[in-house]
């Protein structure tokens, strides 16, 4: 038991194995995420890499449709829970989840049918916005992915993750222009 803001006694939500589970794929997105980012700066600055490592984005894009249907699932369980039904707090943080994910998804399909030909600024831009996507989504989705992967005292570790994803995505964001100048 906790108390909340107001002095009222509640029991904390436990993760389910679904939201476990999801968490486990999500973190292993971001991690794909930065490889691929990676890989992807390796080759602007060198045309000649080997293409090897494509394999890392098909692993990415299957996790990514894993994620997708994981948080379905998820979103499903939360929303008919009867026992402890979410308040609106909760449902707008899981809508503003789920539109920073569709824009994710959107940016970054874009992103992969038009491959990556030279660092041409339409294609900079292009990366920027699905860098900027890809931050504002696991800047949101930070809050419960911590407590998703039970994380001890996950308020103070959400601090560090933004701060982390903060300096991870201006990172790539320098990268990218620098690589397209």
């Amino acid at each position: 038991m906790s108390e909340d803001r107001h002095g009222k006694d509640h029991e904390e939500r436990k993760p389910t194995v679904l939201r476990t589970a999801n968490g486990v794929v999500a973190a292993l997105l971001c991690f794909i995420f930065v490889a691929h980012a990676i890989l992807g700066s390796v080759k602007i600055a060198n045309p000649a890499f080997s293409g090897r490592f494509v394999w890392v984005i098909w692993v990415g894009v299957g996790l990514v449709a894993v994620h997708v249907i994981m948080s379905i699932g998820t979103t499903v369980q939360m929303w008919t829970d009867k026992k402890r039904p979410p308040s609106d707090k909760k449902k707008r943080h899981q809508i503003l989840k789920w539109v920073t994910g569709v824009a994710l998804l959107v940016t970054a399909a874009i992103h992969m049918a038009g491959g990556m030909p030279n660092a041409s600024w339409p294609v900079a831009i292009l990366m920027l916005l699905v860098a900027a996507t890809l931050g504002w989504h696991m800047f949101v989705a930070s809050k419960s992915l911590l407590k998703d992967l039970h994380v001890p005292d996950h308020k103070r570790w959400r601090v560090w993750l933004r701060a982390v994803l903060v300096a991870a995505c201006a990172a790539a964001g320098i990268i990218i222009l620098v690589a397209a100048l």
